[in-house]
């Protein structure tokens, strides 16, 4: 598989479809979430970690070899990306004085919702890249009563209050199915658009 970034809106499933995509071509996946602890060094050891063995000295797979899928979450909060540049294009690291390791075959997926904090370098290496739309309110319905017994009016009605996102619109039907309907809304003050309290204060500032 190609490197891959996905992004989209918070809560639309890009880290579960990566999983889906990297356990479907049968690779070992390594997941790892972005935070200021992910520096250079953190990097260059997660790559020089992938399983190497059934490779031959110079980094060729045997039919024994294992494939690595690295999912890289909330990849915008990454603080370094030049040790990802050499990995993504020749497979090896770069250290200093020319010196050079090989790396497994792997692919990597960054997911975020903010692509455009991804350094243009990365991105250009990413040859698959693929926004991940809001959910509609059919769709998250759907996914409602796939996993909380409700009432398709119920679930539609949910469903509009949840901003596209499947996340939210399973927590919010499990607390509706807990504290007795829709009144669980006027509860924590969401409209019917599905704006919060928080949310109305910002449009009144506004």
């Amino acid at each position: 598989l190609p490197h891959i970034l996905l992004y989209g809106s918070a809560g639309v499933g890009k880290t579960s479809l990566s999983r889906c995509i990297l356990a479907e071509a049968g690779y070992v996946v390594r997941q790892y979430t972005g935070g200021r602890e992910m520096t250079e060094r953190f990097i260059k050891s997660m790559l020089l970690g992938m399983d190497i063995s059934g490779y031959g000295k110079t980094g060729v797979r045997g039919p024994q070899g294992k494939i690595t899928g690295l999912v890289l979450d909330e990849a915008h909060r990454i603080p370094c990306f030049e040790p990802f540049y050499s990995a993504l294009e020749d497979c090896q690291i770069d250290h200093e004085h020319g010196k050079v390791s090989w790396l497994p075959d792997f692919t990597a997926i960054f997911c975020t919702t903010v692509p455009n904090l991804l350094s243009k370098p990365l991105r250009d290496r990413l040859s698959l890249q693929i926004k991940l739309d809001d959910y509609s309110v059919r769709e998250l319905s759907q996914i409602i009563r796939l996993n909380v017994e409700m009432t398709e009016g119920m679930a539609v009605e949910v469903a509009k209050r949840s901003r596209g996102v499947p996340r939210l619109a399973i927590a919010y039907a499990r607390s509706v199915a807990t504290f007795g309907g829709l009144s669980y809304f006027t509860q924590i003050g969401v409209t019917k658009e599905g704006l919060t309290p928080l949310d109305l204060a910002y449009l009144d500032a506004l």
